[in-house]
């Protein structure tokens, strides 16, 4: 389409579920789509970053070489209401707006609900394997019970042997 995009990726990449990343995607290409209609000429800057549990995307461009021209392209009439219906449909975070510069961006957070679960499920399980890793022996001299780690524990078992 002749537009200059400049994408800025922060994180390691990752897999989400198909539809948050469908979802990216689509809110990506519509933004895109946008200021090609919108601001012919105008640069445009993709950022995408991973992160743990949620994936953010933010489209930002500068403001039209040619002024507040239109391409003259066809327009479904769902652009940025359909972008914001995608996003709140997995819980996610949609704000657009005209920038200071006299742009516009658009941004997106897309929780990934299997992934929050993944870590969590991960979290509990390595916090079980550590609970199970600590013993709790008796302290007489503190009159209660400390936590020491399965190395401690047998350190304390062979100095009283």
């Amino acid at each position: 389409a002749g537009m200059v995009v400049e994408l800025s990726v922060e994180g390691e990449e990752r897999g989400y579920a198909p539809r948050v990343e469908q979802t990216a995607y689509r809110v990506v290409q519509e933004a895109l789509t946008n200021v090609h209609k919108h601001a012919p000429g105008a640069r445009a800057r993709v950022r995408l970053a991973y992160r743990t549990s949620e994936v953010a995307v933010q489209v930002e461009n500068g403001p039209s070489e040619r002024g507040a021209a239109d391409a003259g392209l066809p327009s479904g009439g769902n652009g940025l209401l359909g972008m914001k219906e995608r996003v709140a449909v997995l819980g996610g975070g949609f704000v657009s707006g005209a920038t200071e510069a006299g742009g516009f961006r658009v941004s997106a957070v897309i929780p990934d609900r299997a992934a929050a679960d993944r870590t969590a499920g991960d979290r509990t399980a390595g916090d079980r394997a550590a609970a199970d890793a600590v013993v709790r022996t008796a302290d007489g001299s503190a009159g209660g019970s400390v936590d020491l780690p399965v190395r401690e524990r047998d350190a304390e078992r062979a100095k009283s042997a």
